[in-house]
């Protein structure tokens, strides 16, 4: 990854990702301290650098799609599907996951 990506996640402090991070139009994957509920929709609050293109107080919504415990990590991967996603943010999201490299394995083939 070109960016160093931190998660916050409630109120816990700031969870540095690593290589495995994804990040794409479809949605997010990320590690954080807190197993979230599966099915729960959830806004998240996305913030950019001047090098990363998605502008400062994006917001979107998403629904858990899967929260498993990761042993070596100590950490719960979270599988996060983006909702009602407007289409030009969807256009940025993926621009943004081919740039730094954090596209799923499916947006891959498109």
């Amino acid at each position: 990854m070109e960016h160093e990506v931190l998660v916050y996640c409630g109120e816990e402090g700031p969870e540095s990702q690593p290589e495995t991070f994804r990040f794409c139009p479809l949605g997010v994957q990320f590690y954080s301290r807190t197993q979230l509920p599966q099915y729960q929709q959830i806004r998240m609050n996305l913030d950019g650098t001047p090098t990363a293109p998605i502008p400062a107080g994006t917001q979107c919504e998403g629904v858990v799609v899967h929260s498993q415990y990761d042993r070596d990590r100590r950490l719960y991967r979270n599988w996060i599907l983006f909702i009602d996603l407007p289409e030009d943010v969807r256009r940025q999201f993926q621009c943004f996951a081919r740039k730094s490299g954090t596209v799923c394995p499916h947006c891959m083939n498109f």
